[in-house]
């Protein structure tokens, strides 16, 4: 299109074609493919052309690559061409809901449209999700739980700070255990608001001697169990698990100033069943997908057993938070590409795995490269393994030692956010906070915890 000075000058939508000029262009068959995707219409204007805007038109209708691309509509007249363009500015470009378009076009949307197959896709899990995408599910999931969550900690700006953005969001109702006056000033302080939040003092609640008449007598001290409840319950965690253990909270998240086994000490003791054991997950969000990690916090060298209990439950929570698992359990060797006790462990561990949840894809043994890069899984990876992997988003990994430097190292590395560990085992969620999370941190574990409440 030419005319740069007139289209410049006035900034218009509306490209005026000088056909003495740009004909040639236009008929050029890379143009054509271009302009098909970014034009409504051609108009030959001006009467002082009309010869050449006959032999234009001919020339257009003539052109099979040019109506083969593009197929727009081509209107003809006399109106000169800043004439017409003023014109064609001052044409209203909404559509009257009494014109007919609107029915032509749903009539033309369910001719051409398998609006069944439509919604069948939409409706499918992502294959990969954003970061984004991921914690606005989880967000979402955590408004619709609306779940009571307590936090034993609370002389921690951090803890404050974002307690005030849970509530601005709606992401659950918190309850913060601690001197209330305490709490208060420093709330004040930061210029917070404390939306639905409570602020609760242990050893001044009413319901304390209820809790104290519940406490566990499992526990192991060398005293009276009178003498266990009222010492650990004054202390916040216990007091804080001991509600969840109670059913006056959904869920415990903890630990931004506890080592890992000192926050989830008092759950483990209050809640794990008999013959159960804990495991945990991190929440790995990458650059551009979420992986799920399993077991990096809690299990030192877990047996094939315990291996495959923790692949189905990092499987569970994924299907939870909306996103679809796919498994790899982890070793130092892909498929049968090599022998070892370790390496049997982690088969047994899959083939466990699969008979519990025969409808989530696990393979194993595999190395991380394969599990999650494409390419380097099609030269490792054969038959019906290639499903997960090159395509994996939960990986299994075969001991502490591994798994917890992997997400160190991921983390560190490649400035991912590791949001965890979740606690699983028992019967309500319990996350442990990293000493160092910011406050988006303690936001989207509050949030990932309330989704995973059973309300």
């Amino acid at each position: 299109t030419r005319r740069d000075n007139m289209v410049g000058q006035r900034e218009k939508n509306w490209h005026a074609v000088d056909v003495g000029v740009s004909i040639a262009r236009l008929l050029d068959k890379n143009l054509c493919e271009i302009l098909g995707g970014m034009i409504g219409g051609i108009i030959l204007s001006g009467k002082s052309s009309s010869e050449i805007t006959d032999r234009t038109l001919n020339m257009i209708i003539d052109t099979p690559a040019l109506m083969a691309v593009m197929r727009l509509p081509v209107l003809k007249t006399d109106i000169e061409p800043l004439e017409l363009l003023d014109r064609l500015e001052q044409l209203p470009t909404k559509v009257n809901a009494f014109s007919g378009k609107v029915e032509r076009s749903i009539q033309l949307f369910n001719e051409n449209v398998n609006t069944d197959k439509l919604l069948s896709d939409v409706q499918k899990p992502l294959e990969h999700i954003s970061v984004k995408m991921f914690l606005h599910q989880v967000s979402s999931l955590a408004r619709q739980k609306e779940a009571h969550i307590v936090v034993p900690e609370v002389n921690d700006d951090r803890i404050l700070l974002a307690a005030d953005e849970v509530g601005r969001q709606q992401l659950a109702r918190l309850t913060l255990l601690g001197d209330a006056d305490r709490i208060n000033l420093r709330i004040a302080s930061l210029g917070l608001q404390s939306r639905d939040i409570e602020i609760l003092n242990p050893h001044m609640s009413p319901k304390f001697d209820e809790h104290e008449e519940t406490f566990d007598k499992s526990l192991y001290w060398n005293t009276t169990v009178e003498e266990i409840a009222s010492e650990a319950l004054l202390d916040p965690y216990w007091y804080g698990a001991m509600m969840v253990k109670n059913g006056d909270a959904d869920g415990f998240v903890g630990g931004i100033n506890r080592p890992t086994r000192g926050t989830i000490l008092s759950s483990e003791k209050l809640m794990l069943k008999p013959g159960k054991d804990l495991t945990s997950v991190f929440f790995m969000c990458l650059d551009k997908e979420v992986l799920i990690y399993a077991d990096c916090a809690l299990n030192a060298n877990p047996d094939s057993t315990l291996l495959s209990e923790i692949a189905i439950r990092a499987s569970d929570v994924a299907e939870k938070v909306g996103l679809q698992p796919r498994v790899a359990m982890l070793s130092y060797a892909t498929g049968d590409s090599n022998k070892g006790p370790e390496i049997e462990k982690v088969t047994a561990a899959a083939e466990l795995a699969r008979e519990k949840r025969p409808h989530v894809p696990i393979f194993g043994p595999t190395q991380y490269d394969a599990a999650v890069n494409p390419s380097v899984a099609r030269t490792k990876v054969k038959g019906e393994n290639y499903g997960v992997a090159g395509r994996a988003n939960v990986l299994i990994f075969p001991d502490l030692n591994t798994g917890n430097n992997t997400y160190k190292a991921v983390q560190q590395s490649t400035k991912a956010t590791a949001i965890g560990p979740l606690v699983l085992g028992m019967d309500h969620p319990v996350a442990d906070l990293p000493r160092g999370a910011t406050v988006q941190d303690v936001v989207n574990t509050i949030a990932i915890t309330s989704a995973l409440t059973h309300k």
